[in-house]
């Protein structure tokens, strides 16, 4: 009875009872579409290049592809043990569900996932309000495979639908100890060691639900947020995501103030007390200075500029907080494995990512030559690739980051010979080679103009999947279409 409640209580909550599918409901009075049914038979298909243009063309068939492509998500995820491996690619599934954690690249191959996340993907870019509820449901499912929130398909989906999704979000938000008391109670699914029980699922679902808010910068977000940091409430002693949220939604605020008159410029004693905060070792006063510069906003720019400035050019000293060297010589002797002691205690990389974030948020178009020099330095070996935190400032930053990435697509050979041939005495051939950081440069530039979605970013982007072009990993292909397929749909 119990689960039944709690099952009742999620529909309600992610978009009511559920009503039938548009195009079950026009069946009567002019039936299925052919032409989209069979392309979303295509979505099927275990050629990923029959996928890829298969979603474009739903793309371009415009939003009578909506309900379709909601009906599929509905039916794998109500259906996950009938839609799990792909066709030869069974052992690989039966790997990650015997060890997620182990196995999380693996999961490309359960099909569950893969038919979601397309469909998903497809949702966004046609801007689908409709498929919000649905969206953010699987964004509350999500399966965790480490302790790093990251944007993923469903955020990336949420963001382009923007305003229309901020009130199912909001929703989410108020409503997660419920919804993930109802996932927690479904006994078929993976229990991963992130999400020990229901209450840590439930603030998994608050800052992904948070960091799509702050992404699509909608200030009905800013009060349930701030809610979220109050006294006696569910993140009392912070949250980096939510604080980030916040810091992004009250910086986009402040911004449409100022455009409007309604603000005083800031004193430069009290921007330089703040960036001086910024190199405090306790994690408090500096999430307070990075909201106290949030509220400033592009006032604030040139002094983030020019501190991130200082720290490029001394990218290769890198100073580790008092009293963890150990940590940070353990670093550096395996920087992959250890890369979480880089992101805790190494004070320039931490320095440079907390004044990137913050120039992305205030979309400072100044800030964009030296972002793109840190994103080539791909000092940040854990980064998630085309999430890095460089390119998603960019993308906030938007049309006038475009021709500054063209040229790091373009230039990366050379890019990357030049800085690996300062850093190779530090780092080890196999974190630092010029082929593989030429290879990390092209996919985060092609990442961040697929997201932007500017036309003139094709034909380097083409040039790459050309017979005879650049040589370079073909695991980035699969970026670079996707990329290219963004572009289109946007244009």
């Amino acid at each position: 009875m119990i689960k039944i409640t709690l099952a009742i209580l999620l529909v309600l909550i992610l978009g009511g009872p559920k009503q039938p599918n548009k195009w079950q409901r026009a069946e009567s009075s002019g039936g299925r579409d052919p032409e989209v049914d069979r392309l979303m038979n295509f979505l099927w298909s275990p050629d990923e290049a029959v996928r890829n243009s298969a979603k474009a063309k739903l793309v371009q068939a415009g939003p009578r592809a909506g309900p379709y492509l909601i009906s599929l998500i509905e039916d794998v995820a109500n259906h996950p043990e009938q839609h799990r491996f792909a066709t030869g690619r069974e052992r690989e599934g039966e790997l990650y569900y015997e060890d997620p954690l182990g196995h999380a690249d693996m999961a490309k191959f359960v099909l569950y996932w893969r038919l979601i996340y397309d469909c998903i993907d497809v949702l966004g870019d046609l801007r689908y309000s409709e498929g919000a509820p649905i969206i953010i449901r699987i964004l509350a499912e999500k399966e965790p495979h480490n302790m790093v929130e990251t944007m993923g398909t469903e955020h990336y989906a949420l963001v382009k639908i923007g305003g229309p999704a901020v009130p199912p979000l909001i929703d989410a938000i108020k409503n997660a100890s419920s919804i993930a008391e109802s996932i927690w109670g479904d006994t078929t699914r993976i229990r991963l060691l992130c999400a020990g029980s229901a209450t840590q699922l439930a603030g998994r679902i608050r800052q992904r639900a948070a960091m799509a808010l702050g992404d699509i910068g909608d200030a009905r977000a800013i009060p349930v947020l701030e809610d979220l940091l109050k006294p006696g409430q569910q993140f009392e002693h912070g949250n980096a995501y939510v604080g980030e949220a916040l810091r992004a939604l009250r910086s986009r605020r402040q911004v449409s103030m100022a455009a409007s008159g309604g603000v005083a410029v800031p004193s430069g004693t009290e921007v330089n007390t703040l960036v001086k905060e910024l190199w405090s070792p306790d994690d408090l006063v500096r999430q307070a200075a990075k909201a106290g510069l949030g509220k400033i906003g592009p006032e604030a720019a040139p002094y983030l500029i020019s501190l991130l400035s200082d720290l490029v050019d001394y990218i290769d000293d890198p100073h580790f907080a008092t009293g963890k060297e150990q940590e940070g010589e353990t670093y550096w002797r395996n920087p992959v494995g250890h890369v979480d002691f880089f992101n805790q205690f190494e004070i320039t990389g931490r320095l440079a990512l907390d004044c990137t974030g913050l120039l992305g948020d205030m979309r400072s178009e100044e800030a964009v030559p030296i972002i793109v020099r840190l994103m080539e330095q791909d000092k940040m070996f854990g980064a998630y690739e085309s999430r890095a935190p460089e390119a998603q400032a960019l993308v906030k930053i938007g049309e006038p980051a475009v021709l500054p990435l063209i040229d790091a697509l373009s230039s990366a050979p050379s890019i990357a010979a030049s800085i690996c041939a300062d850093r190779n005495q530090r780092l080890p051939d196999n974190v630092c080679s010029s082929e593989r950081l030429a290879d990390r440069i092209r996919l985060r530039a092609a990442g961040a103009l697929g997201a932007i979605g500017d036309a003139r970013a094709l034909p380097a982007l083409a040039r790459i999947l050309e017979p005879g072009g650049p040589p370079h990993n073909k695991a980035i292909d699969t970026i670079v279409e996707t990329a290219i397929r963004r572009i289109r749909s946007h244009n």
